[in-house]
């Protein structure tokens, strides 16, 4: 897998967005030293 896609997985894997919603996401959705991810709705 590309290494532009793993976090995408993970993301998914445990937070369970819908597709649109993970493939909207951008770098300032994603809090890495928080370890959370803003789903914008």
């Amino acid at each position: 897998m590309p290494d532009r896609y793993r976090l995408l997985v993970v993301i998914g894997a445990r937070s369970g967005p819908q597709q649109g919603e993970a493939l909207g996401l951008t770098l300032e959705d994603v809090d890495l030293n928080k370890g959370g991810v803003h789903i914008p709705g």
